[in-house]
């Protein structure tokens, strides 16, 4: 059985990836080796900064859009393989 705290290679989803909280997540697991996509609407107020990102291009994919209009698709095609979700939208 995989150890559940080893990161490297997996699959990982987080929603609301950029804002402060997100992104020292975001961080952390790509430090340790995971593969994250982010979702984030960046919406004004909210928190998101994409600076909060910087120097993690590469190791992260980052999708701009607001889950609440986010094509079912797209959606899917996040989810799909993932190994965790974090949701902080």
């Amino acid at each position: 059985m995989p150890d559940p705290l080893d990161l490297s290679g997996r699959v990982v989803l987080v929603t609301g990836g950029a804002g402060f909280l997100g992104s020292t997540l975001v961080q952390a697991m790509a430090a340790e080796g995971a593969q994250v996509t982010v979702i984030d609407a960046g919406l004004p107020g909210g928190g998101a900064n994409p600076a909060n990102l910087a120097g993690l291009d590469g190791r992260i994919a980052v999708i701009a859009g607001d889950l609440r209009g986010l094509d079912d698709g797209l959606l899917a095609e996040c989810l799909g393989g993932s190994g965790a979700v974090f949701h902080l939208a």
